[in-house]
């Protein structure tokens, strides 16, 4: 099979990834017959998939380019991207009877370090979980906390649920506001949801 052929640089990377899988609790199956038609994919290629659409069950597929902006003469830059059925969504909000956001996220998650980054996902949902109806994004680019909190800014979002290695070896988090000036403060992750679930029990 195709992945017992994997060097151990992809076997790492695979095993990271699959590690953030589960640490957010997105079930995720291995299939090493996967194929995407693009001869410029690099590491992982994937699929998302639906019970709920019958034999046209793949909602999104894509995988890794590293190497794709660098052989068309660019700078080396690690890409990601994907494509999905905008349809086959639709379809899905449909019969789960979910209507599209029309306001600010409650909360914008930014994390620096590369530990930080790959728990971000994880930490999300298990703040989600413990914030009924919390919505929030998840920063996914590259930079200084300094542009993080920018994009936070922009997102519209009341706070910035912020993450370093430091905080994940305290195993606290920090929640700044900002459309005010209440002073920012350092919680572990249960506060942190009690305190968000507090701004949206009062918005």
């Amino acid at each position: 099979m195709l992945d017992q052929e994997l060097g151990p640089e992809s076997r790492e990377h695979l095993a990271a990834l699959e590690s953030m899988l589960a640490d957010a609790g997105v079930e995720a199956v291995r299939n090493a017959r996967l194929v995407r038609g693009l001869d410029y994919y690099t590491q992982t290629v994937f699929e998302w998939v639906s019970t709920g659409l019958g034999a046209q069950n793949a909602v999104c597929g894509g995988g890794r380019y590293d190497t794709l902006v660098a052989e068309i003469g660019g700078p080396a830059t690690p890409a990601i991207g994907f494509s999905i059925g905008v349809e086959r969504i639709i379809e899905l909000m449909r019969a789960q009877a979910v209507a599209p956001p029309t306001e600010a996220p409650h909360a914008y998650l930014a994390a620096i370090g590369a530990r930080a980054r790959r728990a971000a996902p994880g930490i999300s949902e298990r703040l989600r979980e413990g914030a009924a109806g919390l919505c929030m994004m998840v920063d996914a680019g590259d930079g200084s906390m300094k542009a993080k909190l920018r994009r936070a800014h922009r997102s519209g979002a009341a706070f910035a649920v912020l993450i370093g290695d430091h905080e994940l070896d305290a195993g606290t988090i920090t929640l700044k506001a900002l459309r005010n000036d209440v002073p920012q403060r350092t919680l572990d992750l249960t506060a942190t949801a009690a305190a968000l679930a507090t701004t949206i029990t009062e918005a």
